[in-house]
């Protein structure tokens, strides 16, 4: 499902297209999307709706996580040689803290992703100019973000 693709003003109204489902797997699912995503106090829309929002991925911190086990030579290291590690990172984070801010620290994202991510801006961008209608979005960032079939 691409809903969490649509603003937050277009997510019940889309799902409610689909009341008229005849699968009863399908009618399973929907009913599972509703109780558990769309009307749940835990995780309402507003928490996991993306709509232009930059595309993250976890390679930072599994990035980190390699760096740190490289410096450790081992990927079970004994406790009293993994805090002067980690005692060394927390060190760097200040620098890092202002190296950011200053947007000196760049961040390398795969030409991939960037253009994953552009073929949504430019999406969301043709819906926010009235081309294409939430329908039209929601099935176009389903052929992007949908399984490879």
């Amino acid at each position: 499902m691409s809903l969490p693709f649509l603003p937050i003003a277009e997510i019940e109204p889309v799902f409610q297209t689909f009341d008229n489902l005849e699968s009863q797997k399908l009618k399973d699912l929907r009913g599972y999307l509703e109780r558990n995503w769309l009307r749940s106090t835990t995780f309402p829309p507003e928490t996991w709706c993306v709509f232009k929002l930059p595309t993250r991925t976890n390679n930072d911190c599994e990035g980190w996580h390699r760096r740190l086990n490289h410096s450790a030579r081992d990927s079970t290291p004994p406790f009293y040689e993994l805090v002067p590690l980690l005692h060394e990172e927390a060190a760097k984070l200040p620098v890092q803290r202002v190296m950011v801010l200053e947007g000196t620290l760049a961040r390398l994202q795969r030409k991939s992703v960037r253009d994953h991510q552009g073929k949504l801006f430019q999406m969301w961008h043709k819906f926010e100019d009235g081309e294409i209608t939430s329908l039209q979005l929601l099935r176009q960032v389903s052929d992007i973000v949908g399984p490879v079939q």
